[in-house]
């Protein structure tokens, strides 16, 4: 409730941005393979339906995402179905993943045209695909250190506008406070719930792999799609692009044993959020008002 509740998320809920569309698919699409990894009973065909259907839709919404689905390896061996059951699990996911993600791709490529505001930019801006796939090949240790760098300067900016700090069209700036309190609470939420289920140490180091080259690859397109040729620092990457699946990074922390023990955790934790999102709606009024 409190990841769902971050100014970021309302703000994007509330917007007919089509990221709308993709936080919700996405984190629904994740908490049904969680469901399917944590379900004491075996995997029935209405489940596998399920996961058919949504690996369809991520894979056409935005194609690095589609590596959420890599969570459907800890589900496999977390059950009990034949060897032959669950290699035919796997191979038909990534099947319809690939033959969507392909096929949507080849659609849009054939009948999607740019728009204006952005051949305009292209120009300007000196950003040519094909270029800069050339410069990566060219130049590969410059490259690398951008890659880098990127995480060194802006990582911290990329979580914190993950939570919200860059609202509107990036120009409402919340308060710093506001935001490092939600990351707080997020955090103190995550490892003071009880819960009956937790990862196993290898799950968590699978998750943060998938997380890390999402991240990855969002950096990559970017340097490739909307960075000027040969421009030492990558642009586009907004923390937004973070937000549907830092679920995960939080899912990671719940323990079974050992965790902090609040009284009344869940009604504080929510009271401290409405607060913080009152408090970014007054930042948000006095942005436009």
């Amino acid at each position: 409730a409190i990841y769902l509740c971050m100014p970021m998320m309302l703000h994007q809920a509330a917007s007919c941005s089509a990221d709308t569309i993709l936080n919700a698919t996405l984190i629904y699409y994740i908490t049904h393979l969680i469901y399917m990894t944590f379900k004491e009973t075996e995997i029935t065909k209405k489940d596998k339906i399920i996961l058919y259907i949504f690996t369809a839709l991520i894979a056409m919404f935005k194609y690095v995402y589609i590596l959420v689905a890599g969570i459907l390896f800890i589900t496999i061996f977390n059950k009990k179905e034949t060897r032959k059951e669950k290699l035919k699990t796997v191979i038909t996911m990534i099947l319809i993943g690939s033959i969507f993600a392909i096929g949507w791709f080849a659609f849009v490529s054939r009948y999607k045209s740019s728009p204006d505001v952005t051949l305009e930019y292209n120009r300007i801006a000196n950003v040519d695909q094909g270029r800069q796939i050339s410069y990566i090949k060219e130049n590969p240790a410059k490259f690398i250190k951008t890659f880098i760098r990127e995480y060194v300067i802006y990582g911290q900016d990329y979580i914190f506008g993950a939570v919200g700090s860059d609202l509107g069209w990036l120009n409402v700036k919340v308060d710093m406070g506001i935001i490092t309190s939600y990351i707080i609470i997020l955090i103190l939420s995550a490892i003071s719930e009880k819960s009956k289920y937790q990862f196993s140490t290898k799950s968590k180091i699978w998750i943060i792999a998938i997380l890390l080259t999402i991240s990855a690859l969002l950096k990559i397109s970017m340097y490739i799609y909307f960075t000027p040729v040969g421009l030492e620092r990558i642009c586009g990457v907004q923390g937004r692009y973070y937000t549907p699946i830092l679920i995960l990074a939080l899912l990671c922390l719940i323990k079974k044993d050992n965790n902090w023990e609040i009284k009344n955790v869940n009604q504080k934790m929510m009271a401290i959020s409405m607060i913080l999102n009152i408090a970014t709606l007054l930042t948000v009024f006095r942005n436009y008002v």
